[in-house]
């Protein structure tokens, strides 16, 4: 229901993968804890990432249903943008409200994309024709 970073996305699927069987089994060994993703920049993006899938996809609860009850949430430290939502979808809304992005108000990483990107590029090539 939305576009997301598809390198990212793809990191966030071979994780997942590879650490499931043993989140499940550390939840299922810990019953009332809860699980907590996190992640510093790309890892991050990951991180927020991995934690929608797992929330919007009820992952936990198709691996072992007794674990439908787990909150998943993110703490995110200066992530890079990862995800667009274009409609609204109260599910997936659900899942974005557990993420938590920290971003240091100087870091322009978590706020650039394709565009901003683009026109820093103009801006520059701008400023070395009227100084060269």
């Amino acid at each position: 229901d939305g576009v997301a970073h598809s390198g990212i996305a793809a990191a966030a699927d071979k994780l997942w993968d590879h650490v499931k069987s043993n989140v499940v089994k550390a939840l299922l060994d810990n019953p009332g804890y809860d699980l907590v993703i996190t992640g510093h920049s790309l890892g991050a993006g990951t991180a927020a990432l991995l934690s929608l899938k797992v929330n919007y996809e009820s992952l936990l609860a198709m691996e072992n249903s007794s674990l439908k009850g787990v909150a998943v949430s993110c703490f995110a430290f200066a992530p890079p943008p990862v995800y667009f939502q274009s409609k609204k979808n109260e599910k997936m809304q659900d899942a974005m409200d557990n993420i938590f992005a920290f971003i240091h108000e100087n870091d322009v990483v978590p706020f650039m994309s394709m565009d901003s990107a683009r026109r820093l590029f103009h801006t520059i090539e701008e400023v070395d024709k009227f100084t060269g």
